[in-house]
């Protein structure tokens, strides 16, 4: 083979490995050592093809090899640091970093030293849950050179959002993941870091509560029957902006809504805008604890608007914002939407649905029900009221009444509940009674009404055979936010 066909086939190899078709590249390298053992170009890229399938100590030997015919070989010496980053030698893959960059000022070296840190950074989490600070700064200012290098670093930029992520930069990290993406629209990686933080920044459950026209009608409803011409509304979480717009065609002056997330009060701005309300409804990018007459507000408002809760009714901290809103920020005799609610409990039934989803006991002859010690005893169901089987009458386990001064935090009560039904009783389940107004309710009862709210149910550790006219004994506690139902 002449020169020119070896230099023909080199080119030819590194074309399949850069498609991806690794087996012809390293076929087409082997066939190049053959005739020359000493191909620096062969024998490192063989050598990465080695480390990349999982073989790094080949692969380390292969570009050592190299490295000792052409010491100065900046492309070897990086796919040398990366072997040595599959292994964790951090030092080892810093050191041929350091000296590939000496040789040649490459964008894609400031990267990979990132990725040494960043990679450290990482296997500290997973052994300690902490850090090194230093760490994730020498991270930062690897990737931050290589983009100061080349704007076009898609994976610079990616990886700054993961450290911005960390460091719960929501914001900044967003910016770092939709700067890849721009970069390399195709950036797996991106892409899905991307998506997951917004799942983190705008939970999937608001569409379906946008579009749940049942808990829409009951407060617009509620807004009718309390909202008065001239009224002052101060509503906490924006959302879509709907409440408050809803307010303004009712005939309230102003709505100043306050909401934590940015995201969602970026959108929720340019909504208010888009139909035409923005010189009556204003959006302050906070939380309501943060609130204050004077400052963000003009004074107390008439009415407070809110729709916060959860689909267990408490939850992050609703209802002592609720709470603390009414006593700073209402005005005496002032009103709330909603202005009470409830927590309603009934016990569960077997059916196929539920069987089917909550809990496994025989499969094909084999007894399988050890499994359910480990998964979750608590589960959020959206089942077709066709699908609920209740065996006992609704129960009113926990009532909230927002007028109120104080809060309970802590709270247990039994009950003997009464089986309607013979059946197999797999555990509680939950949902919200809210009292919009004095006339209007809302109710998200699984047996006669589908919901963006799911209904929780809390598992027994096993279910049991109950029978009609048997009374089951449970406990129902709540502390600060969080609710739990126990067999007793």
């Amino acid at each position: 083979m002449t020169d020119t066909e070896m230099i023909s086939q080199l080119n030819l190899g590194m074309e399949q490995l850069k498609s991806g078709k690794n087996k012809e590249a390293e076929e087409i390298f082997l066939k190049i050592l053959k005739i020359n053992p000493n191909d620096n170009n062969a024998l490192h890229l063989l050598g990465y093809l080695n480390a990349e399938r999982g073989d790094v100590d080949e692969g380390i030997l292969l570009i050592n090899k190299s490295l000792s015919i052409f010491p100065n070989f900046p492309e070897a010496l990086i796919n040398l640091g990366n072997a040595y980053l599959r292994i964790k030698k951090y030092a080892n893959a810093i050191n041929s970093f350091q000296k590939a960059l000496s040789l040649k000022k490459l964008p894609a070296i400031w990267t990979a030293l990132g990725n040494v840190y960043l990679t450290k950074v990482q296997d500290e989490i997973n052994a300690t849950g902490g850090y090194s600070s230093g760490d994730i700064d020498n991270a930062k200012m690897y990737y931050e050179m290589s983009i100061s290098s080349n704007l076009n670093d898609p994976t610079a930029y990616n990886n700054l959002g993961i450290i911005a992520r960390k460091e719960g930069k929501r914001d900044k990290a967003k910016h770092y993941f939709m700067q890849a993406i721009n970069h390399n629209k195709n950036f797996v990686d991106a892409n899905c870091n991307l998506n997951s933080l917004m799942l983190e920044m705008v939970p999937s459950w608001h569409i379906g509560m946008m579009n749940d026209s049942g808990r829409n009608d009951a407060l617009l409803r509620a807004i009718k029957d309390v909202v008065n011409k001239g009224d002052f509304i101060f509503e906490v979480g924006s959302g879509s902006g709907i409440l408050s717009m809803m307010s303004i065609e009712q005939g309230a002056d102003r709505v100043i809504s306050c909401e934590s997330s940015s995201e969602i009060a970026s959108v929720a701005e340019k909504v208010i805008k888009k139909n035409g309300f923005e010189k009556k409804i204003k959006i302050i990018n906070k939380n309501s604890n943060n609130i204050n007459v004077g400052t963000d507000l003009p004074g107390k408002a008439d009415v407070i608007i809110s729709e916060i809760l959860s689909s267990e009714f408490v939850g992050e901290k609703v209802l002592s914002s609720l709470y603390d809103v009414k006593r700073r920020l209402l005005k005496e005799n002032g009103k709330m939407i909603p202005e009470s609610g409830s927590i309603m409990i009934s016990l569960l039934g077997e059916n196929d649905i539920i069987k089917e989803n909550l809990y496994v006991d025989e499969v094909h002859g084999f007894d399988l029900s050890d499994f359910n010690s480990v998964i979750n005893r608590k589960h959020g169901i959206k089942y077709r009221p066709s699908d609920i089987n209740l065996i006992s009458d609704p129960i009113e386990v926990f009532h909230f009444n927002f007028y109120d001064e104080e809060i309970f935090l802590k709270n247990t009560i039994d009950l003997d509940i009464k089986i309607n039904n013979s059946s197999k009783c797999y555990g509680v389940i939950t949902w919200n009674k809210l009292n919009l107004s004095q006339n209007i309710t809302y109710e998200n009862h699984p047996k006669k009404l589908k919901s963006h709210w799911a209904n929780p149910v809390y598992l027994f550790e096993k279910p049991i055979e109950v029978k009609k006219d048997q009374k089951v004994a449970i406990s129902c506690s709540i502390e600060k936010d969080r609710t739990w139902y126990n067999l007793r």
